[in-house]
This record gives C-alpha cells, structure tokens and sequence, in this order.
C-alpha cells in the first residue's frame, strides 16, 4: 500500500508543530536560578477537564532558559489526550463542575551560580 506524499507531508508538519509549541525558549533575566511550575485546571460543566501545566526553567543562571508547557484534556468517561504532556487534575474537579484554578510552585537553584 502506497502512501500518498502530501498526506505525509502535512502529517509531518502537523506533529512538528505540536512539538515547537510544547517547548520554547524563555528570558530568565528577573528569574536565575529559579524554576516555576505553574499547574491549571479547568473542570468542564459536562464532567471534564482541561489540565495544564507550564514549567519554565532558569536554573542554570544565566539569561536564557526555557519553557515546556502541555495540556491533558479529560472527558466524562475517562477518556483522555494529552498535546505536549499537562497532568491529571482530575482530583480538582470532583464536584467543582465550571469551575477552574493554578496552583505554583518555585524551586530555586542557588548552587548553580556558584560552579
């Protein structure tokens, strides 16, 4: 069975942009040594959710880092995908139908200034 080249083709460069979108680079200037993970949730008024979770990572102390975002979407019977990672927040909308929130938290990674 032959595959047509243009299906190929845009299915490639739709994985490839899933990949960029999930990783990036991130301006660590007011951040050095710092890493913050940042996890939404969205609970959905039919019984799902939308799980999100966002790490930026400055530990090397310099200027640059980067940012590794993803999104785990659950449905009312389990079923779930995930676009770039994300988390199970499952547990933050038993019985909290509509409603939504983050919760964060920061590392901070001093040692490394000093090598």
């Amino acid at each position: 069975m032959l595959f047509n080249p243009l299906y190929l083709l845009l299915s490639s460069a739709w994985l490839v942009g899933i990949s960029k979108s999930s990783k990036g680079p991130i301006d660590c200037t007011d951040m050095k040594a710092e890493v913050k993970k940042v996890e939404y949730w969205n609970c959905k008024t039919d019984g799902g959710a939308e799980c999100r979770l966002r790490i930026e990572d400055c530990s090397a102390c310099i200027d640059d880092g980067g940012v590794e975002q993803g999104t785990a979407y659950y449905d009312s019977d389990g079923q779930s995908y995930a676009v770039g990672g994300g988390w199970d927040c499952r547990s933050k909308c038993e019985g909290r139908q509509g409603k939504s929130g983050s919760q964060q938290w920061i590392t901070i990674h001093r040692q490394n200034c000093y090598n």
